[in-house]
């Protein structure tokens, strides 16, 4: 992912329908291989960072309903907290997950993460409605290695359905002109409310390997 001078991940998501856990995420991978034996929202484990949407409170956490920033495992403090408090379950949610890169090494690229989710979405023209109940932009740095998108969710004593409708991931690859150039975009259609459980495999074969559907263009 850090290879992009911007990259933005859209989905529409929903958690409920159960007892209230545990919640879903958004990861950014450095390794392909899933080492979590199913909690943890599925993502703890793997070298990486990613954004939780978080249903339970643990002892380490902010309010129950919270949407962070995490590193590498969801059973540690997040490294920053977008919101808590929300009222985020059983409602689908449009998201929107944007890094626009500033300093690039060959180790680190650095830059702005900004992360909105509405609590509403339109299902059928996939558009974000209902209000905005976060919108924050903070500093951001990504290895370089970290290559892979994935999508992860888990329950406990407590469970929900945890569901993605349809997700969007774009890739800008260079500047022409003064203005990002768009590269080929990965569209993951999941009509019929698929369950997460359902649909890993797409994800898998799709999304996770978005480093290898894009094709990086020299042009500057």
């Amino acid at each position: 992912m850090a290879d992009y001078i911007m990259w933005k991940v859209d989905f529409i998501a929903y958690i409920g329908g159960g007892t209230g856990a545990d919640g879903l995420a958004v990861a950014f991978y450095h390794d392909l291989g899933v080492s979590s034996p199913g909690w943890t929202l599925g993502v703890s484990g793997i070298p990486g960072y990613f954004i939780e949407i978080d249903t339970w409170k643990n002892d380490w956490d902010p309010l129950a309903h919270h949407i962070a920033l995490m590193e590498y495992s969801a059973d540690t403090a997040p490294l920053h907290v977008f919101a808590q408090g929300l009222n985020i379950r059983g409602k689908w949610l449009y998201v929107s997950v944007t890094f626009i890169r500033e300093v690039v090494t060959d180790i680190i690229a650095q830059g702005k993460l900004t992360l909105i989710v509405w609590d509403n979405a339109d299902l059928v023209n996939k558009e974000p409605a209902g209000n905005v109940i976060v919108n924050e932009t903070i500093t951001a740095s990504f290895s370089m290695d970290y290559k892979y998108l994935g999508f992860g969710a888990s329950t406990g004593a407590a469970t929900d359905d945890h569901i993605l409708d349809w997700v969007k991931v774009e890739g800008y690859t260079a500047v022409v002109g003064g203005e990002l150039e768009l590269g080929p975009t990965t569209l993951i259609s999941l009509e019929n409310e698929n369950n997460i459980g359902d649909i890993i495999a797409v994800l898998l074969a799709s999304a996770i390997t978005l480093y290898l559907v894009f094709t990086i263009k020299s042009k500057l």
